[in-house]
Order: structure tokens, then sequence, then C-alpha cells
């Protein structure tokens, strides 16, 4: 690939990645600012390492058993990771929905509660975190962008934006997953377009290892999997919505 070619894919990804990141931290601003209204789930967690992980719980919830710390497994019947990828089911503050979690001792419970109004649960300290991570997740962007700005078109610079778009969307989009649109189907495209631009990073900056100015293309294993993965995930979506629409149709 001529330097001219070069340039123009850097310049391609790094605006996609950018872009990336930025729509992830508009939803998750978006979600933030609609946290009070409308009745929510009586808990609120926030994904760790593929797991959701309760921060807290309505009086209710947790007189049924349900402490921070627990981790969410299930409503309804439906895994989690499917429930926030498929959309989270309709709350009725007088209809209980079923939530097996399981505690940090490794059991396992299942327990009927009703959603309750939003200002039950949305408590400051969970605001303030929430605001904090999109901020971060901003300042991320803007450090990536600036690099970009002062070196256009080098290696490390644009090494360093993917990775900076790359973690903003981990970390406006994992806390209070439940909340935000498509959290669920963008968390799990993006961890290995995280691992894939970590990589990338690493062994650019601060200097090449040896094996790698020997095999450059090696870098490019790491993104042919996550663009597997990430197309896989949204075709997945797509497939389901298309079949939920015609079974609606069907009936």
């Amino acid at each position: 690939m001529n330097p001219a070619s070069t340039l123009r894919v850097r310049r391609l990804t790094g605006m996609l990645a950018a872009v990336w990141a930025l729509l992830a931290i508009g939803l998750s601003f978006f979600a933030l600012l609609h946290a009070g209204s409308g009745p929510a789930m009586p808990i609120s967690s926030s994904f760790l390492g593929g797991v959701a992980v309760i921060q807290s719980a309505s009086p209710e919830a947790v007189a049924a058993g349900i402490e921070p710390g627990d981790r969410v497994v299930a409503i309804d019947g439906v895994p989690l990771l499917r429930v926030i990828r498929e959309g989270m089911p309709d709350l009725d503050l007088a209809s209980p929905n079923e939530y097996e979690i399981q505690k940090r001792d490794g059991s396992r419970i299942h327990v009927a509660l009703r959603p309750v109004p939003a200002e039950r649960v949305n408590r400051p300290v969970d605001t303030l975190v929430h605001l904090a991570l999109v901020l971060v997740s901003v300042l991320y962007v803007a450090v990536g962008l600036a690099v970009w700005w002062n070196k256009p078109g080098t290696a490390p610079a644009w090494a360093l934006l993917l990775f900076c778009s790359s973690m903003s969307v981990m970390l406006s989009t994992a806390i209070r997953a439940e909340m935000i649109p498509w959290s669920g189907w963008r968390m799990i495209a993006n961890l290995p377009l995280l691992g894939a631009t970590t990589f990338h990073l690493f062994t650019t900056y601060p200097i090449e290892p040896e094996w790698v100015v020997r095999h450059r293309r090696i870098r490019a294993v790491p993104y042919a999997l996550a663009f597997l993965i990430f197309f896989g995930v949204i075709g997945e979506q797509m497939l389901g919505r298309q079949s939920e629409q015609m079974t609606a149709v069907a009936f």
C-alpha cells in the first residue's frame, strides 16, 4: 500500500472510530437526561467484564434479598444480555417482572418485583458517576482527536485515536446499561474492537517490537476477528427484528 492510500485508510477508519464513540456518548447522555422519568427497574446495574453487577436496589428489592454486588442473570426468564440486546421488557407499575439473581456466594434466587418510579432508584451518586464516566469518555475522544490533529496521519496518532474511541464507547455504555438504548449489542460488538485497538496501540507506541516490524500484517488479525464479531452481532440483531416483524404479521 502506497503512502497516499495508507493515509486515506487511516483518515477513514479514524473518522469512523470517532463517530462510533460520539454516538455512544450521545446515547449515554440521552439516557442520563431521561433517567428520572417513567417507571424503572427496581435495580440498577453496570456491566463489568460482561456481567451485570447490581449497584443499587429499591427498598422492595432489598427486602426480597437483593444486595449491591449481586448479579442479574435473567429477567422474565430471558438472559440479561439478550434482554438488553433485544430491548427491555415493558414496565408497568402494576405488573411484576421476575428476576433471576446470582448472589455473591454463587447461589441463585428468583424474585418477582414490580417496577418503581424512576426517582426511587436513581440515587444522586449514581447520576454523578454516570455523568463522570460520560465526561471521561469525552476526554478520551478529545485526547485522541487532539493528538491526531497535531500529528495527522502518523501511525502512533492513528493507533491512539482508535484506542481512545473504543475505550470511550465502553466507559459511556457500561454504566447503567439497562437505561441506555442498544447498549447490549454495542458493548458486545465493541469489546473485541477494544482488544484489537489495545494490541495495535501497544505494538506501535512507544516502540514497535521486532517481531511486529517483521510481520506488520499481524496487527490486522485482531481487527479481522473483531469485525467478524461486530458484523455478526449487528446481523443477528437485524435478523432478530425481522423475525419478530414476520411473526407479528403472521398473527
